[in-house]
Protein backbone atom coordinates (compact mmCIF):
# COMPACT_ATOMS: atom_id res chain seq x y z
CA UNK A 1 0.00 0.00 0.00
CA UNK A 2 1.48 3.34 -1.30
CA UNK A 3 2.68 5.68 1.63
CA UNK A 4 1.07 8.71 -0.05
CA UNK A 5 -2.95 8.50 -1.58
CA UNK A 6 -3.07 10.05 -5.24
CA UNK A 7 -4.56 13.36 -3.91
CA UNK A 8 -1.86 13.63 -1.30
CA UNK A 9 0.52 13.36 -4.27
CA UNK A 10 -1.01 15.75 -6.18
CA UNK A 11 -1.23 18.32 -3.56
CA UNK A 12 2.52 17.83 -2.83
CA UNK A 13 3.57 18.58 -6.59
CA UNK A 14 1.42 21.53 -6.94
CA UNK A 15 3.01 23.04 -3.82
CA UNK A 16 6.60 21.90 -3.62
CA UNK A 17 7.75 24.67 -5.86
CA UNK A 18 9.50 27.24 -3.02
CA UNK A 19 8.58 26.20 -0.64
CA UNK A 20 10.54 24.26 2.16
CA UNK A 21 9.90 20.50 3.21
CA UNK A 22 9.02 21.85 7.00
CA UNK A 23 6.43 24.09 6.06
CA UNK A 24 5.16 21.62 2.92
CA UNK A 25 4.62 18.32 5.52
CA UNK A 26 2.72 21.60 7.93
CA UNK A 27 0.84 22.07 4.62
CA UNK A 28 -0.20 18.57 4.01
CA UNK A 29 -0.65 17.40 7.41
CA UNK A 30 -3.46 20.20 8.11
CA UNK A 31 -4.84 19.74 4.56
CA UNK A 32 -5.55 15.75 5.05
CA UNK A 33 -5.48 15.54 8.99
CA UNK A 34 -2.43 13.23 8.75
CA UNK A 35 0.84 13.08 10.46
CA UNK A 36 3.27 12.78 8.03
CA UNK A 37 6.82 13.26 8.58
CA UNK A 38 9.54 15.85 6.95
CA UNK A 39 12.17 12.67 6.28
CA UNK A 40 8.84 10.94 4.86
CA UNK A 41 8.17 14.31 1.98
CA UNK A 42 11.69 14.82 1.49
CA UNK A 43 12.36 10.56 0.81
CA UNK A 44 8.91 10.88 -1.70
CA UNK A 45 10.09 13.86 -3.12
CA UNK A 46 13.62 12.19 -4.25
CA UNK A 47 12.68 9.05 -5.32
CA UNK A 48 9.92 11.05 -7.50
CA UNK A 49 12.80 13.44 -8.74
CA UNK A 50 10.46 16.11 -7.72
CA UNK A 51 12.29 19.58 -6.74
CA UNK A 52 11.71 22.74 -4.77
CA UNK A 53 13.53 24.96 -7.26
CA UNK A 54 15.26 25.40 -2.95
CA UNK A 55 19.09 23.85 -2.88
CA UNK A 56 20.75 24.28 0.36
CA UNK A 57 17.55 26.67 1.54
CA UNK A 58 18.32 29.17 -1.24
CA UNK A 59 15.98 29.87 -4.00
CA UNK A 60 17.97 29.04 -7.33
CA UNK A 61 16.57 31.28 -9.80
CA UNK A 62 16.43 34.50 -8.04
CA UNK A 63 17.15 37.36 -10.35
CA UNK A 64 20.80 39.43 -9.86
CA UNK A 65 20.42 41.78 -6.70
CA UNK A 66 18.24 39.47 -5.07
CA UNK A 67 19.14 39.05 -1.47
CA UNK A 68 18.64 36.34 1.10
CA UNK A 69 19.68 35.78 4.69
CA UNK A 70 21.67 32.38 5.42
CA UNK A 71 21.53 29.83 7.90
CA UNK A 72 24.39 31.82 9.59
CA UNK A 73 22.82 35.09 9.72
CA UNK A 74 24.51 36.63 6.49
CA UNK A 75 23.23 38.41 3.75
CA UNK A 76 23.66 36.82 0.27
CA UNK A 77 23.14 38.90 -2.57
CA UNK A 78 22.49 37.39 -6.26
CA UNK A 79 25.48 38.45 -8.42
CA UNK A 80 26.45 37.54 -12.51
CA UNK A 81 28.95 34.90 -10.56
CA UNK A 82 26.63 33.21 -7.91
CA UNK A 83 25.74 33.96 -4.49
CA UNK A 84 28.05 35.95 -2.57
CA UNK A 85 27.88 37.61 0.58
CA UNK A 86 26.71 41.43 1.07
CA UNK A 87 29.80 42.66 3.23
CA UNK A 88 31.79 41.36 0.24
CA UNK A 89 30.26 42.51 -2.45
CA UNK A 90 30.02 46.28 -1.23
CA UNK A 91 33.52 46.67 0.22
CA UNK A 92 34.73 45.02 -3.38
CA UNK A 93 33.00 47.45 -5.31
CA UNK A 94 34.33 50.76 -3.05
CA UNK A 95 37.97 49.54 -2.81
CA UNK A 96 38.49 46.94 -5.19
CA UNK A 97 39.23 42.86 -4.79
CA UNK A 98 39.94 41.31 -1.15
CA UNK A 99 43.12 39.47 -1.21
CA UNK A 100 42.99 36.37 -0.31
CA UNK A 101 44.93 36.16 3.41
CA UNK A 102 42.24 39.25 4.56
CA UNK A 103 38.58 39.16 5.34
CA UNK A 104 35.25 41.67 5.35
CA UNK A 105 34.58 42.11 9.43
CA UNK A 106 31.53 43.96 11.34
CA UNK A 107 32.88 46.62 13.58
CA UNK A 108 29.27 46.41 15.47
CA UNK A 109 29.55 42.82 15.02
CA UNK A 110 26.23 43.07 13.22
CA UNK A 111 26.01 40.69 10.22
CA UNK A 112 22.84 42.73 9.00
CA UNK A 113 24.85 45.93 8.51
CA UNK A 114 26.03 46.26 5.42
CA UNK A 115 26.95 49.96 5.98
CA UNK A 116 30.92 50.58 4.13
CA UNK A 117 31.71 52.40 7.55
CA UNK A 118 30.84 49.57 9.54
CA UNK A 119 33.04 47.11 7.15
CA UNK A 120 36.92 46.93 7.83
CA UNK A 121 39.32 44.60 5.91
CA UNK A 122 41.63 43.02 8.05
CA UNK A 123 44.03 40.18 8.20
CA UNK A 124 42.93 36.44 8.63
CA UNK A 125 45.22 36.05 10.98
CA UNK A 126 44.72 38.81 12.93
CA UNK A 127 40.94 38.09 12.99
CA UNK A 128 41.94 35.00 14.42
CA UNK A 129 43.50 35.60 17.24
CA UNK A 130 40.57 38.15 17.92
CA UNK A 131 37.89 35.49 17.96
CA UNK A 132 40.75 33.01 19.90
CA UNK A 133 40.88 35.42 22.58
CA UNK A 134 37.22 36.74 22.45
CA UNK A 135 38.28 39.98 22.29
CA UNK A 136 35.33 40.78 19.82
CA UNK A 137 33.17 39.43 21.86
CA UNK A 138 30.28 41.98 22.66
CA UNK A 139 31.85 44.93 21.06
CA UNK A 140 29.40 46.96 19.66
CA UNK A 141 31.61 50.11 19.53
CA UNK A 142 33.25 50.49 16.16
CA UNK A 143 36.08 52.68 17.64
CA UNK A 144 36.81 49.99 20.49
CA UNK A 145 36.59 47.25 17.43
CA UNK A 146 39.21 49.17 15.17
CA UNK A 147 41.49 49.84 18.73
CA UNK A 148 41.17 46.15 19.39
CA UNK A 149 42.00 45.39 15.43
CA UNK A 150 44.85 47.66 15.59
CA UNK A 151 46.50 46.09 18.91
CA UNK A 152 46.56 42.42 17.44
CA UNK A 153 47.87 43.87 13.77
CA UNK A 154 50.68 45.46 16.62
CA UNK A 155 51.29 42.44 18.61
CA UNK A 156 51.61 40.13 15.58
CA UNK A 157 54.09 42.55 13.49
CA UNK A 158 56.13 42.20 17.20
CA UNK A 159 56.36 38.75 16.84
CA UNK A 160 57.49 38.80 13.64
CA UNK A 161 59.95 41.01 13.90
CA UNK A 162 61.13 39.22 17.32
CA UNK A 163 61.10 35.91 15.07
CA UNK A 164 63.44 37.76 12.27
CA UNK A 165 65.79 39.61 14.95
CA UNK A 166 66.16 35.68 16.07
CA UNK A 167 66.48 34.19 12.50
CA UNK A 168 69.25 36.98 12.11
CA UNK A 169 71.07 35.99 15.23
CA UNK A 170 71.31 32.27 14.90
CA UNK A 171 73.04 32.96 11.09
CA UNK A 172 75.59 35.21 12.49
CA UNK A 173 76.79 32.84 15.08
Amino acid sequence: MPLFTEEQKEFIKNNVVGTPNKELVALLNKKFGTNFSKTQIISFKKYNDIRSGLGNGFPFKKEIGAELINKSGFILIKTKNGWEYKQRVIWEKRFGKIPKDKVIIFLDRNRLNCDIENLFCVDKKVFCSLNTNKVFKNRANADVAKACIALAALKFRIKELEQRNENKKGKTR
